[in-house]
């Protein structure tokens, strides 16, 4: 079984898809350190004259090593509004945009309390829009132990996968030779 794991992400690019797709499970790595600057709450999207930030801000003051599956937004600013209208002025002259447009009307509607809830909803959306089918599970509910390698180890020993499908990001923690024990 091949397997991939991975932290969850706001609006995630197509390779974070694309790894799934070649999978025949996702693991969401929510039980890690939540890393501040990385795109777990934020990402960028085209506009015309380039690119620009999308963010869900979320509460870092005096929580700095809370595990991703704990942090919480910070409702306080008008961020969903602002990722909607920025969205939809960029997007909706797009081919697709009137068939998923709704759907994240409804996201940007709602009130969210933890980054985890709207990243995973998502995702999956996302990869049932491009027709992916393999099982998801959350690293918390799986009783994992270890750091880096051993902890992807872990992972793969506790689904019984023996193909882990990582990606480039993985050279600056895994030691192949220690998951090959």
């Amino acid at each position: 079984m091949i397997l991939s794991i991975h932290q969850p992400q706001y609006m995630a690019w197509i390779g974070y898809f694309h790894k799934i797709m070649h999978s025949d499970a996702f693991v969401i790595l929510d039980n890690v350190q939540y890393k501040k600057g990385e795109f777990q709450n934020r990402n960028k999207i085209r506009v015309k004259d380039g690119s620009i930030w999308i963010t869900v801000p979320v509460l870092t003051k005096g929580v700095l090593t809370q595990k991703i599956k704990d942090v919480l937004i910070d409702n306080k600013p008008n961020w969903r509004n602002t990722n909607w209208q920025s969205i939809d002025m960029n997007y909706h002259k797009a081919e697709f945009f009137k068939e998923h447009s709704e759907f994240f009307k409804r996201i940007y509607e709602k009130k969210w309390e933890k980054l985890i809830d709207i990243t995973v909803v998502l995702n999956k959306y996302l990869m049932e829009c491009l027709e992916i089918k393999i099982p998801i599970y959350f690293e918390s509910d799986l009783n994992i132990e270890g750091e880096k390698t051993t902890r992807i180890v872990n992972i793969c020993k506790k689904l019984n996968a023996d193909t882990y499908l990582s990606g480039v990001g993985a050279k600056e923690y895994l030691k192949e030779e220690e998951s090959l024990k």
